[in-house]
């Protein structure tokens, strides 16, 4: 029989998205039971929340290294490469250390009917142990309580900002989107979560925390002192301590406080160590400025009315008195008529297109939720590409695209732009 090739996986892989998502811990929970449950195999951390949980993630795992621990971070979506998933010391890995897995899991991913995302948690649980790392991330892939990475026990849980988003699998209203946040919460296990300033959100965590004896930490975005971007860097003060993070945007500061106190309760606290690692984080599509031809490319894969207004607000900070081309492409089952009326408080010009995607909202539909006076001003363009391609002819001199991970990864690798370089 022939082997399949890289490109046969993947797609095959995407085929299985059609079995939608599935809720549930029990498939996920066999499946590593029949490898030997790899997902116990190294000391782990669990980050989960609806926005920042990435960027969060990828603090965490930088102090870790910087500290001379191997490292395993899971990450999802991946924005160009498959491999983008799975990085181990902050590097996705190369095909064949995955390919190898699911080519021995092939049988029973068939067997159990496994989704998409309960296949790359598998494999990043054997890939992890395999790779022997010293700790290793998880990012939740949506909700919590029932997402597959739940079945790790990890030494400590992370809770990033709270807001609306995925309300049709989640919950229409803060508190019950808390509570299946706050699924991740285990016995005796300490949890660090983000104040963002909703009384219920905090009475839900403090209940949950206190049901299973879990010491809980909050961090207020309030803690941060002396909050400045230089042209390079965000720089902040936290407990006295001056740090400096590559990530644009003041609300990049709260997730690494959040990543910082996770350190701190981890046993890793040395300053200058901490100081070191937050400043040489990386993070993809998170204000991502590449210059090009000429041009202010920013990437940035706000998906949601939350992310998107902490986008505008980066945007008139950095670029105030320049002309910003926007070009957006969203899902549909986002809130885009609220993402599309931010967007427009900053742009000069704006290009709807629509991802590569079953789930990408349809041009028609942006345009109909556009203010009154954008309906005749906004241009359309049936792919990313060539909207990118409008975006780079305009007299703008910034572009940023965003409104999907889909979106930015298309004009990503329509561009030939790497992520991680």
């Amino acid at each position: 029989m022939k082997t399949k090739s890289r490109n046969e996986i993947i797609q095959h892989l995407y085929s299985l998205t059609a079995r939608g998502v599935k809720f549930g811990l029990e498939k996920i929970s066999d499946a590593s039971a029949r490898l030997g449950n790899p997902h116990l195999a190294c000391p782990s951390v669990h980050v989960a929340g609806t926005n920042g949980k990435g960027t969060t993630c990828a603090c965490i795992e930088s102090i870790l290294r910087h500290y001379g621990k191997k490292t395993g971070l899971f990450l999802s979506p991946h924005l160009v490469e498959f491999e983008e998933r799975f990085l181990i010391n902050g590097k996705p890995v190369p095909p064949e250390s995955w390919l190898d897995i699911y080519r021995g899991i092939e049988d029973c991913i068939e067997e159990l009917d496994l989704t998409f995302f309960e296949v790359t948690t598998l494999i990043a649980f054997e890939l992890f142990r395999r790779e022997n790392v010293d700790w290793a991330i998880y990012e939740v892939g949506m909700g919590g309580r029932l997402d597959a990475t739940n079945i790790i026990k990890p030494r400590i849980s992370a809770i990033t900002h709270i807001d609306l988003d995925h309300e049709a699998f989640l919950g229409t209203d803060l508190v019950s989107i808390a509570a299946e946040k706050l699924g991740i919460v285990k016995p005796e296990t300490p949890v660090v979560m983000l104040d963002s300033g909703n009384s219920d959100v905090i009475r839900v965590a403090q209940k949950r925390c206190r049901e299973n004896l879990a010491p809980l930490t909050l961090i207020s975005p309030s803690s941060a002192h002396a909050v400045t971007d230089s042209n390079t860097s965000t720089l902040f003060v936290y407990k006295c301590q001056p740090y400096s993070i590559q990530l644009k945007g003041k609300h990049q500061v709260s997730n690494a406080m959040l990543a910082l106190e996770t350190a701190h309760l981890l046993g890793f606290s040395e300053n200058v160590i901490i100081a070191e690692a937050l400043k040489n984080v990386f993070m993809p599509a998170r204000f991502q400025i590449v210059k090009y031809k000429g041009k202010t490319l920013v990437f940035d894969a706000a998906h949601n009315p939350g992310a998107i207004h902490a986008l505008v607000s980066t945007l008139k900070s950095k670029f105030e008195n320049r002309g910003i081309c926007i070009v957006a492409g969203i899902l549909s089952d986002k809130n885009f008529v609220a993402m599309i009326t931010a967007l427009c408080t900053i742009a000069v010009q704006l290009i709807l297109t629509s991802p590569h995607t079953d789930r990408g909202a349809g041009i028609a539909a942006l345009k109909e939720s556009l203010p009154d006076e954008w309906k005749e001003k906004a241009i359309e363009r049936e792919t990313v590409a060539r909207a990118m391609d409008e975006a780079l002819s305009s007299s703008a001199p910034v572009v940023c695209c965003t409104g999907s991970f889909y979106t930015v990864g298309e004009a990503m690798q329509h561009l030939g732009i790497q992520p991680y370089g």
